[in-house]
């Protein structure tokens, strides 16, 4: 997912499926975006604000860890992975 490398999406992609029609049960084509808001998040190791396009999922994630520091740097391989470019440019500004 392209847009994904300028963010941290946290492994999200668009999403395809069908929408059923109730009454006469036709299919239609449709894709979900990942929900992604744009987000100015403290870094206590560059002190100052770091400006990142997320998804709600990985703000609550970076909540739940205690910052986007602690995020980036955490030690868990299937993070690092998902991190993407811009996920992995941030983590070498802070370390």
């Amino acid at each position: 997912y392209k847009q994904a490398n300028e963010g941290l999406y946290g492994g999200a992609k668009v999403r395809f499926g069908n929408v059923i029609s109730e009454k006469w049960n036709r299919k239609s084509r449709t894709k979900w975006h990942p929900n992604r808001h744009t987000k100015r998040l403290w870094s206590v190791g560059l002190q100052s604000f770091i400006r990142v396009r997320l998804t709600t999922r990985t703000l609550r994630t970076i909540d739940k860890l205690g910052g986007i520091d602690e995020y980036l740097l955490g030690p868990k391989a299937a993070r690092v992975k998902e991190l993407g470019p811009a996920g992995w440019a941030l983590r070498w500004k802070v370390m």
